[in-house]
């Protein structure tokens, strides 16, 4: 009985032994099963964490990773490579969930030693993160398999939209776009047909009819430019030439600025153009015509 309870305290001790730390970012907004043989020591600075295979007070030594807070989200343009770079500093492709990424490669010579660099920038959707790994020179051929294994163990929600996400934007982007162009078809059909069934009657021109038709023409052009603004604004996010909806609560939120703002430009719009259209009124037209002024009715004539 001892040497079965004997046995299941090592197989315990062993399990816990042998499992994969995991670290939680809560900040950031990510967790990360750190790689068999690494160990975390302390930081400073805007680091925010350090891991390395062994106690750098004992020396050098194999790999040295650390994470740091970009402090905001990234873009998936194409970096160009620091000014500062080595010769030799190039990009190398790497996977990180969905999303194809680029990692710096280069080999710095510190105090007479080569130090291999490896760094990645990974878009996490609270805040991105860099990883930066250093090993010797000696120890290049492990570097990149090391920084695999950090981004196998990476796990967080990310700010790129991913493939199936795209696709989906985009066929949204396709309908929205056959809706723009067919509404302003079927209003031109529609104006022409109350035109034909209601024939538009002269108007006698004066102030009052000047001032109707340029109010008529400011609301038709704030009308449009609010259904252009918002709606083009709303492809092109859907396109990917902005930063795509994270979630229905951040598409909702977006949605009502774009409103908005929309709206303010639709009206300043509107105001210019009304502005405008008198101006050509009153430059086509000439001055308001005044009517002739009228003559006292004559007395009754009294019999003679």
């Amino acid at each position: 009985m001892r040497f079965v309870i004997f046995a299941a305290v090592c197989v315990l001790a062993l399990c816990s032994f042998a499992a994969a730390e995991t670290i939680t970012d809560t900040d950031c907004g990510f967790t990360l099963e750190l790689p068999e043989g690494f160990t975390q020591w302390p930081t400073s600075g805007n680091v925010l964490y350090t891991f390395s295979t062994s106690d750098p007070a004992d020396g050098t030594p194999a790999a040295a990773v650390s994470i740091t807070d970009l402090g905001g989200q990234i873009s998936r343009e194409a970096m160009p490579l620091p000014r500062n770079s080595p010769p030799g500093a190039h990009f190398v492709p790497v996977k990180w969930r969905h999303w194809d990424l680029q990692m710096l490669a280069q080999q710095n010579v510190a105090f007479g030693h080569t130090v291999v660099t490896r760094a990645v920038q990974v878009p996490l959707r609270n805040h991105a993160i860099q990883i930066i790994l250093l090993t010797p020179g000696d120890q290049e051929a492990t570097a990149d398999a090391t920084m695999a294994k950090f981004l196998a163990g990476l796990d967080g929600a990310a700010s790129w939209a991913t493939p199936e996400q795209e696709a989906s934007d985009r066929q949204g982007a396709y309908v929205v776009i056959g809706v723009m162009c067919a509404v302003p078809v079927v209003f031109f059909f529609v104006w022409k047909l109350f035109r034909w069934r209601w024939p538009r009657r002269p108007v006698p021109d004066s102030k009052k009819s000047r001032q109707n038709g340029a109010l008529k023409i400011a609301i038709v052009t704030v009308l449009l430019a609010f259904f252009l603004i918002y709606l083009g604004s709303f492809v092109a996010i859907l396109l990917g030439y902005g930063q795509p909806f994270l979630d229905d609560d951040d598409m909702r939120r977006r949605v009502e600025l774009l409103s908005s703002g929309a709206m303010k430009m639709s009206l300043w719009i509107g105001a210019l153009t009304y502005g405008v259209a008198r101006l050509i009124y009153r430059v086509r037209r000439g001055p308001v015509p005044t009517l002739p002024p009228q003559l006292p009715p004559l007395p009754p004539l009294s019999p003679s």
